[in-house]
């Protein structure tokens, strides 16, 4: 059972609005449908991940399009908590591609083994100058004495 979230539809439309975006072209975005978009906006409820991928997709933290936190629910992770946590979960599964190439060598080519481990290299590299950048952007790359949020 999905929990249906309170979230703050103004946000929503607003971010949308900014890029001249249509509600179609948001749920394409999102890869959602129309009809979440829709009721996203009209009614200020969603899913846990309608509200994530609106939240990627608008480059807004989970906590401004939240509302309420629902009962026995625990707190979302945002801010640099949750980039810190996306750049380990990147790093991991980068190391688990590795790892995976590693032990599946002796059934490759050394073509196909290259070409696994230039794969892996890449999308690691990819993934990570993408989260260096969201982080520099968000200002998480700064030598700061603030307490993470």
């Amino acid at each position: 059972m999905e929990t249906v979230m309170q979230i703050n539809k103004d946000v929503i439309k607003q971010a949308r609005d900014q890029r001249a975006w249509t509600q179609q072209h948001l749920a394409e975005a999102c890869g959602l449908s129309l009809r979440t978009i829709q009721r996203a906006e009209k009614t200020g409820t969603a899913s846990q991940e309608t509200l994530t991928a609106l939240a990627s997709v608008l480059e807004l933290e989970l906590a401004q399009l939240q509302l309420a936190q629902p009962q026995g629910q625990p707190a979302q992770i945002t801010g640099k908590r949750q980039w810190q946590w996306q750049l380990l979960a990147v790093i991991a599964s980068q190391l688990i591609g590795l790892l995976g190439v590693y032990l599946g060598r002796s059934k490759l080519s050394e073509a196909q083994t290259d070409l696994a481990l230039a794969t892996v290299a890449i999308t690691t590299s990819l993934c990570l100058l993408a989260l260096l950048v969201q982080g520099g952007l968000r200002g998480y790359l700064g030598t700061s004495t603030d307490k993470t949020s």
